[in-house]
């Protein structure tokens, strides 16, 4: 079960380092962070602050700053619904319930966790 689920995040972590990403702009307004921006956007924050290196501290983002906001390709997110379609499989193998990532929603992944933190749920 560990194997299968190492394995599909390293076929996650490499199609998402594969597929182009289009990008956006945003203006920084007031309340702002970066992470309301990755949920507002369906981007990861380490995707947001990859994208923006003239942002010396990601922790301290001031209105008026301009932001590259990455866009997913919708091939990444077809390929994070097959990893938690696999590994549901897999837990339905050993009598176990399919993760409760998998019955959030359409888009099974909360884009603003790391591939961290997606292993820690589906365990």
């Amino acid at each position: 079960m560990k194997k299968l689920l190492s394995l599909s995040l390293a076929l996650l972590a490499a199609a998402a380092m594969t597929v182009p990403t289009l990008a956006a702009s945003h203006t920084v307004q007031r309340g702002d962070t970066m992470w309301k921006l990755a949920v507002q956007y369906q981007v990861g924050t380490s995707e947001i602050i990859d994208a923006n290196p003239q942002i010396a501290n990601p922790n301290l983002i001031y209105p008026g700053d301009v932001l590259t906001i990455p866009e997913t390709d919708a091939s990444v997110r077809a390929c994070e619904q097959e990893v938690v379609r696999l590994v549901n499989a897999e837990r339905a193998k050993h009598g176990l319930a399919a993760s409760a990532i998998a019955m959030e929603s359409a888009d099974t992944i909360n884009p603003a966790m790391s591939l961290t933190a997606v292993a820690e749920r589906i365990q």
